[in-house]
């Protein structure tokens, strides 16, 4: 989750970022991305899990946003094996989940929607110019997708968390229970992250530095 070295994963942040990086490759990594949302799903239903009290609207937007996150995934699924990607050197990393489920459900979905969701837009915005790039029509067309849902998870995330703060007692103002919690992650991370080992040995799984030579730019 937190290394970024293009020996060990196959999403290298910095890469994403940098101008110089081909538009190629950024699809690549961007296609991965999504596909690994799938811990969305595993983590958003353990708060579906730990609500049982909670009102059925509530639970109907979160099914909703579950199901999203299940869609993303498979926009990866379907796009990255087209690229050349063999699905089996892809790992999906635990490493968020392990951290987040030492959390209670409250703190859960506002690391989701206010800090994971709300601040993941100017990346998005980046990545979609650099798309763009490549008059790839479906490539653009997904991460379009994308993007709106993940709007759509933020109004969720002001519309439900108060309600879900209230369900577990939680007291203090919204922006307040938010910081706090940005804060606590940070500390939960410190203890509970990168403690999930790889699931492939290294010639077998995807790196960055692999993504480079299926995009033919290494």
């Amino acid at each position: 989750m937190f290394s970024y070295d293009a020996n060990e994963t196959p999403i290298v942040r910095p890469w994403l970022v940098d101008p110089k990086t081909d538009a190629r490759v950024i699809r690549l990594m961007v296609y991965v991305w999504l596909m690994m949302e799938m811990d969305a799903v595993d983590y958003l239903a353990t708060v579906f899990f730990d609500t049982p009290q909670a009102p059925f609207d509530l639970h109907h937007d979160m099914a909703r946003h579950l199901w999203d996150e299940s869609r993303h995934s498979q926009f990866g699924f379907r796009q990255l094996p087209k690229l050349g990607v063999d699905l089996m050197s892809v790992e999906h990393s635990l490493d968020l989940y392990n951290i987040l489920v030492q959390m209670p459900p409250h703190e859960r979905y506002a690391m989701m929607t206010m800090e994971f969701e709300a601040g993941s837009f100017p990346a998005k915005a980046h990545v979609m110019d650099r798309v763009r790039e490549l008059n790839d029509f479906e490539a653009d067309t997904l991460l379009a997708f994308d993007r709106n849902d993940e709007q759509n998870h933020v109004r969720y995330g002001h519309r439900w968390l108060p309600e879900i703060m209230a369900i577990c007692g939680e007291t203090r103002p919204v922006d307040e229970f938010v910081q706090a919690t940005k804060e606590k992650f940070k500390a939960v991370a410190a203890i509970h992250g990168n403690r999930t080992p790889h699931s492939l040995p290294p010639e077998r799984r995807l790196t960055g530095e692999k993504i480079l030579r299926l995009a033919g730019v290494a």
